[in-house]
């Protein structure tokens, strides 16, 4: 029997996984002992200034992690949000069916990245790894900002993205009109483009996203510091571009603000995707915090107020060297920019049902309340795409000329005492 062209590239391709190691590695994930990220739940403190008009650095969020008060965290596994990224990975191992031309564009990309993922490493360590000591720290900190976005964009994100093609924030580029990848490898051809990527309202929480995708609504940050322990991370961004006008939001993280960021970064974002595309079936939009050894998955969930953030997954399989990519984060990270086919979002009812909270509100982050009388301009008037934002006047003591066209409140009393 004769098959059809479709099935023929199935088979083909499944023959090229088998011969693969890295696809060996990738298929590790299909096993019943794999072990898969976590995501904990977040919620937003009294503190928190979403009702007011500060850019994305100065966001407060003043967020906790949510659980019960005996029994830790309240916890939802990475399958449990993309079951159908994982389920993919099993019916490519098996061959046991044939892929729609959306998932055959997935595969295609991540097979190949891993086809080239040699290269890639090489290129990430060279800009990465580069640069350890603290004065090469304090001398390069600016510029090692802009090299790092570019590296990543070129050489992880933009590759394993819908798309393949992104946006850097213009005002990255420094003084150099033509910033190029710093690996400055031969197998490096990139041209990284340069264009506005502000979103938000400027009366509330806005700024700007570092990077832009082409393809699935996605986002990300990178770090403006080099180094930073375990509790010790800042952040950038990155977002794609290319379903008809979505993006996922992607960030970098060494340091508590950098945090605060990317929360309020994803929770914008999640409202301009469900207020630009209604017919999504879920709205857990991502955003993507990375390091230049880590990453964190943060989801928004703009319909039904649930705020997740992952644990962080290592970018390299040993950090100190920088050298070899980790094929599982490739993977996570690949099916995450892919959220649109792969995410089936969090079933709120099937959580009830199952008792595993009483309430909705137990899980919600509470950013309506916490945005007050501003919740309504988040979810109408935010927009992307901004290339500025004008600044909202503070606030200052009175001055003479303040009272030029004031209103007293009394009645002069000289004037009172010689009109008698």
């Amino acid at each position: 029997m004769t098959e059809g062209p479709s099935a023929n590239k199935k088979l083909k391709i499944q023959n090229e996984f088998d011969k693969s190691p890295n696809w060996a590695n990738a298929f590790r994930l299909t096993s019943v002992q794999a072990i898969y990220p976590a995501f904990a739940v977040l919620q937003l403190g009294p503190d928190c200034n979403a009702h007011m008009s500060v850019p994305f650095t100065d966001a407060k969020c003043n967020f906790r992690k949510v659980g019960l008060e005996v029994g830790g965290l309240y916890m939802i596994d990475f399958d449990d949000i993309f079951s159908k990224g994982i389920d993919l990975l099993i019916d490519l191992q098996n061959n046991s069916r044939e892929l729609t031309e959306e998932e055959q564009r997935a595969v295609d990309i991540l097979d190949h990245f891993l086809k080239d993922k040699e290269k890639h490493q090489q290129s990430l360590h060279k800009v990465l790894g580069g640069c350890k000591s603290e004065e090469e720290k304090d001398e390069k900190t600016n510029s090692f900002e802009t090299h790092m976005t570019i590296a990543l964009a070129e050489h992880l994100f933009g590759k394993l993205a819908p798309g393949q093609s992104y946006v850097i924030d213009n005002r990255v580029r420094g003084k150099k009109e033509k910033e190029m990848c710093q690996c400055r490898l031969d197998h490096c051809h990139g041209r990284p483009k340069f264009d506005c990527t502000g979103i938000g309202d400027e009366k509330a929480w806005h700024g700007f996203l570092d990077i832009v995708f082409s393809s699935h609504p996605v986002a990300a940050i990178t770090t403006q510091e080099l180094y930073g322990d375990e509790n010790d991370e800042e952040s950038e961004t990155v977002y794609d571009e290319d379903s008809p006008d979505g993006k996922t939001i992607c960030e970098m993280q060494l340091n508590h603000g950098a945090e605060n960021q990317a929360i309020a970064q994803t929770i914008v974002f999640s409202y301009i995707q469900r207020k630009r595309h209604p017919s999504f079936q879920n709205y857990l939009i991502p955003n993507i915090l990375i390091s230049p050894y880590h990453f964190r998955i943060l989801m928004y969930d703009s319909l039904n107020d649930i705020l997740i953030c992952s644990v962080k997954l290592p970018i390299f399989q040993d950090k100190e060297k920088c050298e070899k990519l980790s094929v599982e984060s490739i993977v996570f990270l690949w099916i995450v920019l892919h959220y649109r086919i792969f995410c089936v979002g969090i079933n709120v009812t099937e959580l009830l049902n199952s008792g595993s909270i009483k309430d909705l509100r137990d899980i919600q982050s509470n950013f309506p309340e916490r945005a007050r009388e501003k919740f309504k301009l988040y979810e109408e008037s935010s927009t992307i795409g901004i290339s500025s934002f004008l600044p909202i006047p503070e606030e200052i003591f009175p001055s003479l000329d303040s009272f030029l066209y004031g209103k007293r409140l009394f009645k002069p009393r000289r004037l009172w005492k010689n009109s008698i």
